[in-house]
């Protein structure tokens, strides 16, 4: 599966994978990330899977979900739900 594409306006909520298929959604929840309010799909969402939409390697990355560390192995088996609240934190390389 390729990259999950979010498009949330007042008109209408929908995601898409690839230009043939766009999925209208009324499931829809609220996390925090870094405090910021984010609106998603609330139909795959896996730590490991919103880690993977937004870029983030799991290498030199911590994230803590609820303020309780989460475990690398633990990504891909825990769910978010509403109201969840992610910090996400990613060492910074170089001199």
């Amino acid at each position: 599966m390729g990259p999950v594409h979010w498009i949330s306006s007042s008109e209408y909520n929908c995601f898409f994978q690839d230009a043939t298929t766009i999925k209208y959604n009324t499931n829809i929840m609220r996390i925090k990330i870094n405090n910021q309010n984010i609106d998603l799909s609330s139909d795959y969402l896996t730590i490991a899977e919103l880690m993977h939409e937004r870029g983030v390697k799991p290498g030199g990355t911590a994230i803590a979900l609820n303020n309780r560390i989460v475990k690398h192995e633990n990504w891909e088996t825990i769910r978010l739900k509403e109201g969840d609240s992610l910090t996400i934190i990613s060492a910074a390389f170089g001199g």
